[in-house]
């Protein structure tokens, strides 16, 4: 019975390593991708398409480890641990809003 009790605790801490691992492989496949794409003949607005680029999986990668933050705030529900989550996602909500207005001022130009 106690093995079925921590059933759900499991699930989160590995949907929360899953959703971080996620957002690392995104990030990394983000800057992989601007890296070739330096390498090759692209227009005269090369650099914008490449931040426009590592941009979007920037913001991707917030996302997923904003979500890996939330579902580990389900297992450790101490005040301490909400207030730290309360900081990172003010951080990263930030974070994401400035990349997407970024991407979106770099789409008008």
């Amino acid at each position: 019975m106690e093995k079925l009790a921590a059933l759900p605790d499991i699930l989160a801490t590995y949907a929360a390593h899953f959703a971080q691992i996620l957002a690392v492989i995104i990030v990394f496949l983000g800057v992989l991708r601007s890296c070739f794409m330096l390498l090759a003949p692209l227009p005269d607005d090369k650099f914008t398409i490449i931040r426009s680029l590592l941009s979007r999986h920037l913001a991707l990668g917030l996302e997923f480890l904003l979500a890996a933050d939330i579902i580990s705030t389900t297992i450790d529900t101490s005040w301490t641990h909400i207030g730290q989550l309360a900081s990172i996602a003010l951080i990263r909500t930030f974070l994401n809003f400035f990349l997407i207005r970024e991407m979106q001022d770099a789409k008008t130009m």
